[in-house]
Order: C-alpha cells, then structure tokens, then sequence
C-alpha cells in the first residue's frame, strides 16, 4: 500500500513547521529592532500561531470524515 508515502508526512510537517519558524523569526529581525522584539515582537509568532490553531480546529470541525474511518 501507500503507508510509507501517508506516513512521510508526519516529518514532512515537522520540518515545514521549523522553516516557517525560522522564517517568521528572520522577518521579524528585518522589520523590528532589538528593543522592539523584546519589548512586543516576541508576541506576534504566538499571535500567529493562535490564528492557525483557529483555523485547524475550524477545519477539524467542518471536514467530513472517510467513508473508510467511520467503519
């Protein structure tokens, strides 16, 4: 089967996650100061990580399940 290909991607999220993490973190090194990051820049990738934990728990609540999961 393709569990090997379903099962890849665990790790394929997991290293996504890391870039967008180093990602945001370089934005926001080209955009706020030293001073600025300390004082409120530090907030802003939990910000965006409370607005994807919405948009995850809304698409869990409105996707219809399989077929095959709900035997």
């Amino acid at each position: 089967g393709q569990r090997g290909f379903y099962a890849s991607f665990q790790y394929v999220t997991l290293i996504g996650g890391q870039l967008l993490a180093v990602l945001t973190v370089v934005i926001l090194q080209q955009f706020l100061t030293t001073e600025e990051l300390r004082d409120y820049g530090w907030r802003i990738p939990f910000v965006i990580g409370a607005g994807a934990a919405v948009i995850a728990l809304l698409l869990r609540r409105t996707l219809n399940e399989t077929d095959r999961r709900l035997k």
